[in-house]
């Protein structure tokens, strides 16, 4: 995976992906449960993926939501560890939110990132 940088790219669209509907449907249950956050960050990632690359949007929830840059489609959402959110900010030589890295270390304590 290569993070490319920040983007400004806006998630408009709702349609998903079937990974996101068919794998991902607890995870996207909780989050619509416990509330999804504001996204305080977007980066360009290129994982030589046939589709394109992906935009992977940071919540200050400590949520990752990954959607396809072409089609705008929502791909999946990960429940960051700590380390995964501050590997996107090395990138571009920024640290990231305290808001964000405590929820990301509840989040893995909760080992929401297994679900």
């Amino acid at each position: 995976m290569e993070i490319l940088g920040l983007t400004s790219f806006y998630p408009e669209a709702i349609a998903e992906t079937d990974h996101a509907f068919y794998y991902r449907y607890n995870r996207i249950s909780y989050v619509l449960e416990h509330g999804i956050g504001s996204i305080v960050a977007r980066f360009l990632v290129n994982k030589g993926h046939k589709n394109g690359k992906e935009v992977h949007c940071i919540t200050d929830k400590g949520l990752i939501l990954i959607f396809n840059q072409e089609s705008k489609r929502f791909i999946t959402l990960l429940f960051a560890r700590p380390a995964q959110i501050a590997r996107y900010y090395d990138t571009v030589n920024l640290q990231p939110d305290k808001q964000t890295m405590y929820c990301a270390e509840l989040n893995f304590y909760k080992k929401l990132n297994k679900m």
